[in-house]
């Protein structure tokens, strides 16, 4: 009863537009934001747990906290007003806190782009793309990949998260006693539009990836002091050759 009565709240919540003193109907970021990335309620209910055991450990989410987000759908260009939003890497969702609390979800087909703003102002931004085409595993499953650069040269990092199951044996007396989230992060470089390779942020594997522009590499690592061990100079020296095909 208090399921049907949560989602039968929440779907009244949007279909009631936003009005002016005077009655006149005004534009609804909420309902925008359910046209356009077909926003569902979420799902009521969650892993039960027997009480033998310690609980779960880690998170579906990509973040520990909700965050400031815009959106760009598939079936658009610009990006929505901002929203307090999670990313669901199990489900691979767009998790969406609304303004009377309640919480929506789209899924990653209507989903275009997210970009996020911390607190200190810092922004990250995901794109959704296939599997097959990162990845080149044979899935067309959807996900949401972080930009690092997005050039020529592309570097894009896809974040896992799988559900481990409590490992135990009769009286709960060997292995762990939780279950727990799993989270698995990887790199992906793509250079001149080619099928993106799997790469650790190390010197030698970047490197590999750009032998073509091993001289170059050299030349730049050393002038700027790049220490390729470090994402945040990968993404330096990414700019500094794409910046030497624009001259």
């Amino acid at each position: 009863m208090k399921t049907s009565l949560f989602i039968t709240l929440l779907v009244s919540s949007f279909s009631i537009a936003a009005q002016t003193p005077n009655g006149q109907k005004t534009f609804d970021p909420e309902q925008n934001l359910r046209t356009l990335g077909n926003l569902s309620p979420l799902s009521v209910g969650a892993i039960g747990f027997d009480d033998r055991y310690s609980g779960i450990k880690g998170t579906p989410l990509l973040f520990t906290t909700w965050q400031w987000g815009t959106i760009q759908f598939a079936k658009n260009d610009t990006m929505s007003a901002p929203f307090k939003m999670n990313i669901d890497l199990v489900k691979n969702t767009l998790i969406v806190q609304l303004r009377n609390g309640s919480l929506g979800e789209i899924t990653a087909v209507n989903v275009k782009k997210v970009q996020f703003k911390s607190e200190a102002d810092d922004t990250s931004q995901l794109l959704v793309a296939s599997e097959k085409a990162v990845e080149g595993k044979n899935s067309v499953r959807l996900k949401f990949y972080e930009v690092f650069y997005d050039g020529t040269m592309r570097l894009l990092k896809s974040t896992d998260k799988q559900f481990k199951k409590a490992d135990y044996k009769g009286a709960y007396n060997s292995g762990n006693t939780y279950d727990e989230f799993l989270t698995e992060e990887n790199y992906w470089l793509s250079v001149d539009g080619k099928r993106f390779e799997k790469v650790k942020i190390r010197r030698k594997e970047i490197e590999t990836v750009l032998a073509a522009h091993a001289e170059r590499i050299t030349e730049l690592s050393k002038s700027n002091k790049l220490n390729l061990n470090e994402l945040q100079d990968v993404v330096q020296l990414l700019g500094l050759l794409e910046s030497d095909g624009k001259n």
